[in-house]
């Protein structure tokens, strides 16, 4: 489950709407890539970041977790607006093109749960360095053990430090971007 949440915007949001991979399950808030396949699919770790899921949609824009969904295609819907998740079927990119709206700036900074304690590795509450994901069985998380302050290693996000609302969390922003690079790893 996917409990990454939109801190703060530095910039307004950059909504692209990507058609999801075939057989693909997402969910809202999860980081995504779009190299690999062309489509929006999760993230890999020490992979460049398309951005990230903000709301899943049918080929109509109808939200698949609207007040009153209304969506066509097949595809299996499980939680809520905040925490939910949608798996599309094996044929989603040729015939329901069920898609994510992806937030592909990255100038917005994320609130994301570690994997690890905070401060296992370089005092990274206190901010600045850069850190990758891990990704298991669908739940993506920042790996604190993966913290660097070296330029030369860098890392998928940047680190601004510290939830200040939730110790067990960590603030981060898209540094390896897909769409404005300079990309250090491939999707």
């Amino acid at each position: 489950m996917s409990v990454w949440e939109i801190k703060k915007h530095l910039t307004p949001p950059m909504i692209q709407r990507v058609i999801l991979d075939n057989d693909e399950r997402v969910y809202i808030g999860d980081p995504v890539k779009k190299l690999a396949s062309g489509h929006a699919e999760q993230a890999a770790a020490a992979g460049s970041i398309f951005g990230h899921v903000l709301d899943i949609v049918d080929k109509n824009n109808n939200s698949m977790f609207g007040s009153t969904p209304s969506y066509t295609g097949a595809v299996t819907i499980s939680g809520s607006p905040s925490s939910g998740y949608v798996t599309v079927a094996t044929d989603n990119e040729t015939v329901d093109k069920i898609a994510a709206l992806v937030d592909v700036s990255p100038f917005t900074i994320y609130s994301a749960p570690i994997t690890g304690t905070m401060n296992t590795t370089d005092t990274s509450s206190a901010g600045g360095g850069w850190v990758d994901i891990a990704v298991s069985t669908y739940v993506i998380t920042i790996d604190e053990t993966t913290h660097t302050r070296t330029i030369t290693n860098g890392g998928q996000y940047y680190n601004w430090g510290v939830d200040p609302d939730d110790s067990t969390r960590m603030l981060v922003s898209i540094s390896e971007s897909e769409p404005f690079g300079p990309n250090k790893a491939k999707a």
